[in-house]
């Protein structure tokens, strides 16, 4: 519904699907944080349906603090986008703040995941969108390209997209080369 242009109506969609979920499941139950999730996926791109994307992807990150076990792999994800979507969004202070622990305190199994690559790339781009140096440019594309070859997820497929554009944005905003060259090969594009 969302790609043939009915948001209204995929919007109450899923919303329902949430409720239902947390009707049956109970309200901090990981399949109700995906739904969140999803919806704020497909909502973020949205710019009229920001503070609703905001919303949705808090909602995902409060119930995988208490429905996920600590530094499970989808937990360190869900807690993570909240502050990639600042970052994306231009809010540099609050997505460094969310993220930076993150990254730093990870240990090494997830340091090996294609999430840690996002929120670490995500990371670059909010400190870069805060202090614009040309070491900073370098760091960001080199970690765009590193996410791009972490196998990703698809749901990291369809939120590269935007991380790029963000980035490439912003680095023309300040002349420096752009991770736009760090594309993805052909076959880990959907």
């Amino acid at each position: 519904l969302f790609r043939e242009g009915q948001v209204d109506k995929a919007i109450a969609l899923m919303e329902e699907t949430i409720k239902i979920r947390k009707d049956i499941l109970g309200p901090l139950h990981v399949r109700v944080a995906n739904g969140h999730f999803n919806l704020g996926g497909q909502l973020e791109p949205l710019p009229d349906r920001q503070a609703l994307a905001e919303q949705h992807l808090l909602a995902a990150a409060q119930i995988a603090e208490t429905a996920l076990p600590p530094m499970h792999p989808n937990r360190y994800f869900l807690i993570g986008v909240p502050g990639a979507f600042e970052a994306r969004a231009g809010r540099y202070d609050k997505a460094i703040a969310l993220l930076t622990p993150l990254v730093d305190d990870a240990p090494d199994d997830l340091r090996k995941t294609d999430m840690y690559c996002f929120l670490d790339a995500n990371l670059a781009l909010a400190r870069y969108g805060k202090h614009p140096t040309p070491e900073g440019s370098e760091l960001l594309t080199r970690k765009i390209a590193h996410v791009d070859n972490c196998a990703p997820t698809p749901s990291l497929l369809e939120a590269m997209p935007l991380l790029r554009a963000s980035a490439v944005a912003l680095q023309g905003k300040h002349g420096a080369s752009t991770a736009g060259g760090a594309n993805p090969p052909a076959a880990k594009q959907r």
